[in-house]
């Protein structure tokens, strides 16, 4: 995972890439997005509305597992210390 510091109160960051790759997503992400697309074609295909209902539960799971890994994911280290607080010792 990438760290970025900031001595900004509010950061807004915007960032565009060409790149598709799988290997820059989570597995988790893949896994979500996959059960996403299967319940939004399955009607196309033909499947019963209950498997539609299904694949989308599957979705939201996934997608409340990851929030919860999220939310537990500790800190990569200390905060570097600014120019400010390493003058002052």
């Amino acid at each position: 995972a990438t760290v970025l510091f900031s001595n900004e109160d509010e950061v807004e960051i915007l960032y565009t890439s060409t790149s598709v790759s799988e290997t820059n997503y989570d597995p988790t992400f893949k896994e979500a997005v996959s059960w996403y697309l299967a319940e939004e074609i399955a009607p196309a295909l033909g499947f019963d509305p209950k498997i539609s209902m299904l694949m989308r539960q599957n979705f939201y799971q996934v997608i409340s597992q990851a929030a919860a890994q999220s939310f537990n994911e500790g800190n990569e280290g200390p905060e570097p210390d600014c120019a400010f607080v390493a003058a002052r010792a």
